[in-house]
């Protein structure tokens, strides 16, 4: 498979962008997760920043949000690697020929 050819199958292939799910999982970690189609993650990062809202008045959250965030950002951009990983899985099956098999 040449450049080109491997090129048109990502195009192809619904890719999501890690860095941008990176930067945003680090600002809005539930968009990250849905934008990496992972909805009930999103859910979950909601109410935990709704948590981390509350107790940043006595200083613990300010802690646990940047915690919370950095591993935010790293989960969305392994997610989103792995989404990209599996539609150029996904679409180069779908491409490869019919092999026939004869018994």
């Amino acid at each position: 498979m040449d450049a080109l050819e491997s090129q048109l199958l990502l195009d192809a292939a619904k890719v999501k962008s890690p860095s941008l799910a990176a930067i945003v999982g680090f600002f809005v970690p539930a968009l990250a997760a849905f934008y990496t189609r992972r909805i009930g993650t999103g859910i979950l990062y909601l109410i935990i920043d709704l948590l981390n809202l509350m107790f940043a008045i006595t200083g613990i959250g300010v802690v646990t949000a940047v915690l919370f965030r950095l591993t935010a950002t790293h989960l969305a951009y392994t997610w989103a690697r792995e989404m990209n990983r599996t539609e150029l899985q996904h679409a180069i099956a779908a491409r490869a020929p019919e092999t026939i098999h004869i018994v």
